[in-house]
This record gives C-alpha cells, structure tokens and sequence, in this order.
C-alpha cells in the first residue's frame, strides 16, 4: 500500500510539472547563390502559447510582432544571421538564432598567349577567374573556333579571321558566371571593315523583390518594388486577396480584410522567358496594442491649456491625439489642447506600431465655460448711513459653484456657495462698483466676473430761506426751502416754525406761517424720503409783541 501511494504522488508530481517553452523555427532553404530569393521563415515553437514573434532577418529586415510565417531576399554573398524573439502566454520571452549563408558568384577572366598571327597559330589561354570564397571547379570555353572544358586550354587557329572568345565558369558552391560577348565583323574589299558588338545574356531572368514588406495594415496603401538580374523587360504582380494583376514597379496594393495572402513578382525578358518568386503577406487589423491613458481630465475648462498623455502595452512605435472639437491631429506624448468652445467631446489616443498600424481608445470630455454671471439689486441711489441693498443673484446654471461679492465700498469680501439674496449695508458716501464672480468647485473653471456700476449713496443738502426775518405780531413769514445733491425722489417737507407749530407739505417746497405771538423763534426744514431724512440748521425769526405805531 506504501509503495503504491508513493508512485501515485510521483507520477501527479510529474504530470503536474510546468511545461518547457522552446523557441523554434524553420528555414526552407538555409543557403544558395547570390541573389537568394524566396526565403521563408516559419515559426514553430513548442511549449506554450505565442503571444508575439519579434523578428530579426539579418539583412536589415526587421519584423516586431510578426506572422509565423515571414520571408525576405538576401542580394550580398555573406553569412547572415536570424533571430526570433518569442512572447508566450506564461511572460516567458526566449530568442532562438540560426544562420542563412548566401555564396558569392565567381569572376571569370582569362588571358591569351598571343591575339594575332598566321595561320596557323596557336594559342595558349590561361584561366584568371577568382571567387570570394570556394574554388573554381568548372570552365566552360567558347574559343570562336571551337570549345573546351579544361582550366587551361591550347588552341590552334587553322583559318583566317577574327575570332570572340568566352568563358564561363563554375564554383564550388555551383555558383555560375558571366554572359557572352558576340562580335560580328564586316568588310568590304582589302581595307574598309566594321564591326559591333553586343552582350548576350544565356539564360532566364532572374526575379529580385527590392521592396515588398511582410507585414502590412488594412486599408493602407503600400508600395512594392522587384526587378530581375539581368534587368527584366517587365514585371507582374499578382496579390492573392483579390486575385489583382498589375504590371510594372513599383505598383502600391491596398490589403482591406486581415488574413496572410500571397504575392508574386514575375519578371520576363526580351524573349518572353520568366523567373517568379513569391512571399507571404501578413495584413494585420489592428497594431495589436493596447493604449491607455495616463493622464486625461474628464471635466476641463474652455480655453485653458490642458495636458494630455498616454502610452500602450506593448510600446508602441508612436501616438497620436485627435480632438473632435476641431478635428486637430497631434502628435507625442504628452500633448496640450485648449478647447474653445463648452460642450461634450471625444478623445482619441492613437497607438501605433513600425507597420503604422493602430488601435484607439476614446474618452468623453465634457468642456466647461463656467456660468453666465448675472445679478440684481433692489435699490441703486441712496441719501444716507447706513444705506442697505439687497442683492440677488440670478445666475444660471448655478449648481457646483462658489460665488464672490466685491461691494466696492472696502469691506472684506463675501464668499458664498449658493445664490440666496445678500443685503450689504454701505456705511460711507460714495459711487461703488460691485462685482460678482464664481469659481467652478468641480474642475476649477473661473467665469467672466459680472460688474455693476455704481452703488451711489449722497449725503444731501438742506437749507432754506425766509421772509421778513423779523416783525411786529401778527408776523407772516414766506419760506423756500432748497436741497442740493440729492438723487432719490423727496416724499415731502417737513417745516417746524420754532412755535409749537409743524406743516408736512408734499406738493412744494414753500410754506407760508403767521407768528402770532411774540419772541424769537428757531424754524428747520427737514427733508423726507424713501431712504432716509435730512435737517437744516435753525435760523431765528424775532417776534415783536407790541409795536409803536
């Protein structure tokens, strides 16, 4: 029982065991002659789940999160080394190298012994050839008169003539040479002769794509480029989305669904002969990333300098903004806009990857002018100490603000969270301005400050004048009264003659009174109105009991 328990555990501890993730992939054709074409990489590692594949194709091409399937040329004879970097699901992140080798084609060249003589005349010819590395391993001769296959060859010219030689030559590597120069000589008579020449190509053409990437964007137009060596008469493409031919390079495809598709570049020459290669096409939907925002208010206010960043997981290649209060594009991280105008709008960060592909991610901004600031006030002229105004605040809208009172006058300012009537009392004489002002309590917007102009509150003026100042009795007086610097309305006058005696007369600013007893008397005038009432000084009138006739 014992035993069994114990290898029950072990194989659950096995079992149970974290998976190896190895990084792989494969070469179709890991080396050949100068210019290798059509070389295809394709992932296949083992152990998890991939997430990305970062490639590296030694020639300068450099893929990040490609397709498993990715391809290039390599146009130089050298060792070239490939690196895939893969991503899986577990955080593991591992590299694998392997190498592609592509060899060089040999140089051919010769020298004869001797160019012109009788015939006959023999001729040694001496192989110069050269490859950059290997050795040459196959001639092949074209004499003019005749052929051979040795390094070396010796040859006797039995008959008169100009005579084209060529060689063609091989490497270890089976790398091969040259084309072929044919010389076509004409005479006329002993002396006059002409002669041209042309370079014969031996062979098909041989198919080079110059431009064509592996990973592309949907509904974004991307150039291709190929040529062919020797140069082609012209070139095909075909793309297997839709099955589209175009001719001529460079041509600029539009891929509009993701998927990988094929491409074929065709080169013919003169003769109609043709060389095609073709690529797999990676045509991704999105840059497979994904932005956030770092810093991007909710609420801001209207023609303030806001600051805006982001970013995106894994790190993408640029960022992009776009506003659609006015439709601005900006680029980098971080960026600043002022919004003009209060409302709502989007807010698009934009990621993009070395393909120029994107993802978006979008906001609400809702945009704050503050409140349209408008107030009130019951009375605008006053007469007197102290002078009391109600004011009332009509401001709309009014939720989430805080309100500030200026009266003009120099008292401390008055701060307020809502809009019921506030009642200042203006202790001094004066013009005072008031002003109003909110601040948002949510995202700190400040509004234009309403102002009112003016508070005023004059001290008048009374005073009056009479006639006679003085008499027997019975005594009538006549009295106009005067008021100067007064700006609100007189209700009515008050007169007190000094003798017990007091007329309220509201029509004019003259009374009439008859002393009828004897003695100096004190007469005011007093002033009354809405907001307050003013006294004159007293001025004596003399009474005289009995008179000498």
């Amino acid at each position: 029982m014992k035993k069994t328990l114990l290898c029950s555990l072990l194989v659950f501890a096995i079992t149970t065991g974290k998976a190896q993730t190895n990084p792989n992939f494969t070469i179709n054709k890991t080396s050949g002659c100068v210019p290798l074409s059509g070389i295809n990489f394709t992932e296949t590692s083992t152990g998890g789940t991939v997430t990305r594949r970062d490639w590296d194709l030694g020639n300068g091409t450099i893929i990040p999160n490609g397709a498993a399937v990715v391809g290039t040329n390599y146009l130089t004879a050298q060792k070239f080394y490939v690196k895939l970097t893969v991503t899986f699901s577990n955080g593991d992140v591992k590299t694998k190298i392997d190498s592609i080798i592509v060899h060089p084609k040999p140089l051919a060249d010769f020298k004869a012994s001797d160019t012109a003589g009788c015939v006959p005349h023999a001729v040694q010819f001496t192989d110069l050839s050269t490859t950059a590395t290997g050795t040459i391993t196959n001639w092949t001769w074209d004499l003019g008169a005749g052929g051979n296959t040795v390094k070396n060859p010796f040859f006797s010219y039995n008959t008169s003539g100009f005579y084209n030689i060529s060689l063609l030559v091989k490497n270890s590597w089976g790398c091969e040479s040259g084309s072929y120069t044919v010389t076509l000589n004409a005479s006329v008579g002993n002396n006059c002769s002409s002669s041209t020449t042309r370079t014969i190509n031996i062979g098909n053409v041989k198919a080079q794509f110059t431009s064509a990437p592996d990973t592309v964007c949907t509904n974004t137009s991307t150039q291709y480029s190929g040529t062919a060596i020797p140069a082609p008469s012209y070139v095909q493409w075909y793309f297997s989305d839709n099955n589209a031919t175009q001719y001529y390079s460079p041509v600029n495809h539009t891929f509009s669904t993701p998927g990988d598709y094929q491409i074929k570049l065709i080169a013919f020459n003169n003769q109609g002969c043709s060389d095609t290669i073709s690529k797999m096409v990676h045509v991704k939907a999105g840059a497979g990333l994904a932005p956030f925002f770092i810093s991007a208010p909710d609420t801001v206010c209207a023609n303030s300098s806001i600051t805006f960043s982001g970013d995106a997981l894994p790190a993408p290649a640029s960022i992009r903004w776009r506003f659609t209060d006015n439709n601005a594009l900006q680029n980098n991280s971080p960026t600043s806009h002022s919004f003009a105008t209060n409302g709502n709008y989007n807010l698009l960060l934009i990621a993009l990857d070395a393909q120029g592909c994107a993802d978006t991610v979008s906001k609400s901004i809702t945009v704050k002018s503050g409140p349209l600031l408008s107030f009130t006030q019951d009375k605008i002229n006053g007469c007197g100490t102290p002078f009391n105004v109600k004011f009332t605040n009509t401001t709309f809208p009014n939720a989430d603000l805080k309100f500030t009172w200026n009266f003009g006058d120099g008292t401390p300012l008055v701060i307020v969270n809502d809009t019921l009537p506030v009642t200042h009392s203006y202790n001094t004489f004066g013009n005072f301005t008031v002003t109003l002002s909110a601040t948002d309590t949510i995202v700190g917007c400040t509004s234009t400050p309403k102002t009112f102009s003016y508070i005023r509150n004059y001290q008048p003026s009374v005073n009056f004048t009479y006639v006679p100042p003085d008499g027997c009795r019975p005594l009538p007086v006549k009295f106009t009264g005067t008021v100067s610097n007064l700006i609100v309305p007189i209700q009515y006058y008050v007169w007190n003659y000094g003798d017990g005696k007091i007329d309220s007369i509201t029509a004019t600013n003259i009374a009439n009174h008859v002393y009828t007893t004897g003695g100096t008397f004190n007469p005011t005038l007093t002033i009354v109105t809405a907001e307050c009432t003013f006294i004159s000084i007293s001025k004596p009138v003399t009474v005289i009991a009995i008179c000498d006739d």
